[in-house]
């Protein structure tokens, strides 16, 4: 029986060796799944956990590829996504494993293949020497490079960049500096003038040009921008003018028109584009007419004036012009043959007589022994059934605070209280100035969505008109205070509606740009309707919606 334990107890105690050949093949399968996990680590830093619920869209159809590095070297696509809705399964070195099915594995993608188009067009270079990368990014590869006036088709994307082809692949240079070459231009700077780096006279001053320097670029807003030093800079687009045309101009069967009014005179058939000089009435130029405008020639280009504003020469045989309105001579007036107190006089007029004509610079202009004649408006009245149709800026506002607080909590129930107690300061401050404040008010209204803003101009800047906000980016000005940002908004609009000085201290930046008096009725703040050719904007129903916000108000 003692044998029998001792035995038990030997066996039990006894450490068994292995085969050799058997120790080998553990010591290989510990050393896989060393390597297994290690490798899983490196392609996968973050545990490879699926990115569950998170979308992904694609703008545009992209390459798809079976692994990270290829997606990355742009290699080897096995096939093509198209534009849609996907979700994100991996992340690896910025490359993109997508799908169709949330937590199911896909395919991988370059994001930079995935840019968002905003336009496909013809660019031009506006710089020396411009570089072409393989990606949108500044430290990749150059693969090319672009010249001062190249064009080329390529595709504006929403990152800033420009995509292209070049040398049978695709490439990418920024899209600041280059412009759309339908709007690309040689200019001469008419006068010394600072450059600055952004298109706002409060932005940083960067170098300055002579008088006759040749610069080349594009219109962005009141601005001109161009290449300098290697930086984008800007100049105010009206303190430069067109390099004449290299090639001969011609006019088809060209006629010869009057000028009715005073009128701007453009570069291009559009209420957007430059101004090129003022036309003054009874200037006569030969050209032709296309569409809405009549093309004529001048220093060496072709320029267009708004046709409705010209007329024949045969209408002095008329005894009436077009867009008159009707007069009442209230004293005994001179009657001369141009509008200045210096000109000829053709004979006199006398109290009580009507006469029929149209407004230009403080002068109505008529037909006086079939002739045009000109009279000192300040000893006429314009008949009170006509002038009802406008709506004078200068004038007591009608709207109350109440009103104006209510409609506002109706549009924007959530609004800060700044923006109620901002109804006051309208008022306020147009009753200073003589301008209605609940017509600036409703302006504010339709310019900031009622104050919900969402455009170029930021809640910040206490700019609720867009002063200086000429579009494509530039936000305008910016005021130190809301109560600031009202009065500068009453000053510009006094700045239109009459010539009188301005009571408190200048605070609008823009104000001497505005041509006194030039449009008294808020109707002719539409550059459309205004018969002298300025305004505030360019929608031709600028009025009838500002006046729609009204109606509204003084319905609460």
């Amino acid at each position: 029986m003692r044998k029998l334990k001792e035995s038990y107890l030997r066996r039990k105690n006894r450490k068994v060796d292995l085969p050799s050949k058997s120790k080998r093949i553990m010591k290989l399968l510990k050393n896989a799944f060393v390597f297994v996990l290690v490798m899983a680590m490196i392609l996968n830093p973050f545990g490879s956990k699926v990115m569950a619920s998170e979308t992904y869209t694609l703008y545009n159809d992209v390459k798809v590829y079976s692994n990270a590095m290829d997606a990355k070297n742009k290699v080897n696509s096995s096939t093509v996504y198209p534009a849609g809705e996907y979700f994100i399964y991996k992340v690896f070195d910025q490359m993109l494993n997508i799908s169709k099915k949330d937590g199911v594995p896909g395919g991988w993608i370059n994001p930079s293949d995935n840019m968002r188009v905003l336009k496909k067009s013809s660019f031009v270079t506006m710089g020396t020497s411009v570089n072409v990368r393989s990606n949108p990014q500044t430290g990749n590869n150059i693969i090319a490079t672009k010249k001062l006036g190249d064009i080329f088709e390529g595709e504006l994307l929403a990152n800033g960049w420009i995509r292209l082809q070049v040398n049978g692949r695709v490439g990418y240079t920024s899209a600041y500096l280059y412009g759309d070459i339908v709007d690309f231009q040689n200019r001469y700077v008419k006068s010394s003038v600072n450059i600055r780096s952004n298109g706002s006279t409060t932005s940083k001053v960067i170098g300055s040009l002579k008088a006759g320097t040749q610069i080349n670029g594009v219109k962005s807003g009141n601005w001109f921008k161009f290449i300098y030093k290697g930086q984008v800079g800007y100049v105010y687009m009206a303190l430069t003018y067109r390099i004449p045309s290299t090639k001969p101009l011609t006019l088809d069967n060209p006629i010869n028109r009057e000028i009715r009014v005073s009128v701007n005179v453009r570069e291009d058939r559009d209420f957007k584009s430059q101004i090129a000089f003022l036309a003054k009435p009874g200037q006569i130029y030969q050209g032709q007419k296309e569409g809405d405008w009549f093309k004529f020639i001048h220093e060496g280009n072709y320029v267009y004036a708004y046709y409705p504003f010209t007329m024949p020469i045969e209408e002095h045989r008329l005894t009436h012009i077009e867009g008159s309105e009707n007069w009442t001579v209230t004293s005994t007036l001179n009657v001369r043959n141009e509008s200045h107190t210096n000109a000829t006089i053709m004979g006199s007029v006398s109290p009580g007589l009507k006469i029929s004509g149209v407004l230009e610079n403080n002068w109505v202009k008529f037909i006086y022994n079939d002739e045009h004649a000109y009279v000192y408006s300040q000893h006429l009245d314009r008949e009170i059934e006509e002038e009802e149709k406008l709506t004078p800026l200068t004038d007591k506002s009608v709207a109350t605070e109440e009103q104006m607080v209510k409609y506002l909590l109706s549009v924007n129930p959530t609004i800060s209280d700044k923006y109620l107690k901002l109804a006051k300061t309208y008022l306020v401050e147009g009753e200073i100035e003589g301008i209605r404040g609940d017509l600036a008010f409703a302006q504010s209204l339709l310019e900031t969505g009622n104050f919900t803003f969402g455009g170029d101009v930021a809640e910040s800047q206490n700019n609720y008109a867009g002063i200086g906000a000429t579009g494509g980016g530039n936000p305008g000005n910016s005021f130190p205070t809301p109560e600031i940002g009202v009065r500068a908004q009453i000053q510009h609009l006094k700045a239109y509606a009459n010539t009188e000085p301005l009571v408190q201290e200048n605070v609008d930046p823009r104000f001497h740009y505005v041509v006194r008096a030039s449009a008294p009725y808020l109707e002719w703040l539409s550059i459309q309707l205004n018969p002298y050719g300025y305004g505030w904007a360019y929608n031709a129903n600028y009025a009838e919606l500002i006046l729609g916000i009204l109606d509204k108000i003084l319905e609460q």
